[in-house]
């Protein structure tokens, strides 16, 4: 069960300079402090990979960002997780990056199975973006909280 939870907790992290240096202009540039900036990467980033924590059925899109050269690896990675990767976009930057948008849709355990496997081989870059969350009842098991 989902518990809602009232006020703040205060705990200190220890971030690089130039990151902190961006929050800073961040924070300004928005009108925000940088707490609340935190904040919103943290909720984002911890709703995203719940499904780590309870298996469920769920969809959404995995941007993979790779060199050309990690073009044949990737395929092949993809080509082993057909049952998931529903469809795919692939293209390519101005200085050669290649950029993929996939479709999917399945077992959550079965989709941070595959974007771990892509991690393995050397990605520059990975994120999975829900676009369909699991049922009400399933959402309640999806709390890391107590």
């Amino acid at each position: 069960m989902v518990m809602e939870f009232i006020g703040k907790r205060r705990f200190g992290i220890s971030i690089e300079e130039r990151l902190a240096i961006d929050l800073d202009l961040l924070a300004t540039r928005l009108g925000t402090t940088r707490s609340s900036l935190v904040e919103r990467a943290i909720e984002e980033y911890v709703h995203d990979r719940l499904h780590i924590i309870t298996p469920h059925d769920c969809e959404g899109i995995l941007l993979v960002k790779h060199s050309a050269k990690l073009a044949g690896k990737v395929s092949n990675v993809i080509e082993g997780y057909t049952d998931i990767a529903l469809m795919g976009l692939h293209f390519h930057t101005g200085d050669g990056t290649c950029v993929r948008m996939l479709h999917l849709k399945g077992n959550s355990t079965r989709i941070t199975e595959f974007e771990r496997r892509l991690r393995e081989i050397g990605v520059d870059m990975t994120r999975y973006i829900v676009i369909r969350t699991p049922q009400k009842d399933q959402e309640e098991n999806l709390s890391i909280a107590p």
